[in-house]
Parts: C-alpha cells; sequence; structure tokens
C-alpha cells in the first residue's frame, strides 16, 4: 500500500490488481465465518500449532512487543482454490 497526503487528506494506492483480488477474497470468505473472539495465550497456542495464520496489517511501530514476539509459523506451500 502506498499513501499519498494532499493537506489534510491521506490517499491510499494498492500495490496493484493482484492485491485488490485477494483482499476482496478475504473479505468474501471472513463474510461467510462467524468471529470469535479468542484471548493472546489461544492465539499464541494456535500459531504454534500451525493451525492458523495471523496476518497483522498493523505498521511496525504500532505493533505491541508481545505480539511481534510470537514466532512465525514455517512457510509452507499456499492452498489453490478448488475450481
Amino acid at each position: 500500500m502506498a499513501t499519498r497526503r494532499d493537506g489534510t487528506k491521506i490517499y491510499y494506492r494498492l500495490a496493484g490488481p493482484d492485491v485488490a483480488a485477494l483482499y476482496a477474497l478475504l473479505r468474501d470468505v471472513a463474510g461467510t465465518r462467524s468471529a470469535q473472539a479468542v484471548d493472546r495465550g489461544e492465539l499464541q497456542r494456535w500459531l504454534a500449532a500451525g493451525e492458523v495464520v495471523a496476518v497483522d496489517v498493523r505498521r511496525p511501530r504500532s505493533t505491541p512487543q508481545a505480539i511481534s514476539a510470537v514466532p512465525s509459523p514455517s512457510p509452507r506451500p499456499a492452498a489453490r482454490p478448488a475450481r
């Protein structure tokens, strides 16, 4: 994402059409699921077990130390959606 400031307005631009498509797909999938609140410990257990992937979209300077200390899961090939 790129930003441009014009006075008091900030304009945001996605990196490309593939990012827009990814966002739209994530939004659509998330819209079909019910939200579930979890505490930090539960989230960390799920991350450690490889059961979930957390996508933190905040800027690095606003990421709390406790969350940024959670180890990243080992990279896995992305699953391809069924056609």
